[in-house]
């Protein structure tokens, strides 16, 4: 007959063992979220960038405003009114722990934390403006 101490120590043994496989799981799961939302919130900027280009590029004009450049016309702020997807949603067994949720995506780089992503766009800008392919002169 085993000894009535053996079965509490197995009892506590497998108790602790469940909460470590579920603390894993969870730790698991946060990272799965982690990377979904990162992907989904690159999509939404890029989204937002081809749209913008796509705008700038005026392709049938020939002006000064469609000339191919980087400034800031083509310019996506990560910020979570435009954007959703920055924010991480939090397994609930961290947010006991001190992780609020939810968390921002966010950058050291710029001092209101916000990620910005520009690409440039716009059409051939000629050296003569007067000549081929639109045969106007640029604004």
């Amino acid at each position: 007959m085993p000894r009535r101490n053996e079965r509490g120590q197995a009892l506590t043994e497998t108790l602790l063992l469940s909460w470590l496989v579920l603390v894993l799981m969870a730790a698991a799961y946060q990272i799965f979220i982690v990377n979904e939302t990162i992907f989904r919130s690159i999509t939404a900027v890029h989204q937002q960038l081809f749209e913008r280009a796509f705008e700038n590029n005026c392709y049938s004009q020939a002006t000064v405003k469609c000339a191919y450049d980087s400034n800031s016309r083509n310019l996506v702020i990560w910020r979570p009114e435009d954007i959703p997807e920055v924010e991480i949603p939090v397994v609930g067994i961290f947010e006991e722990f001190g992780l609020v949720a939810p968390r921002r995506l966010s950058s050291n780089v710029w001092s209101d934390g916000l990620k910005r992503t520009k690409v440039a766009a716009g059409t051939y800008y000629p050296i003569f403006p007067c000549s081929w392919p639109w045969n106007t002169c640029l604004e």
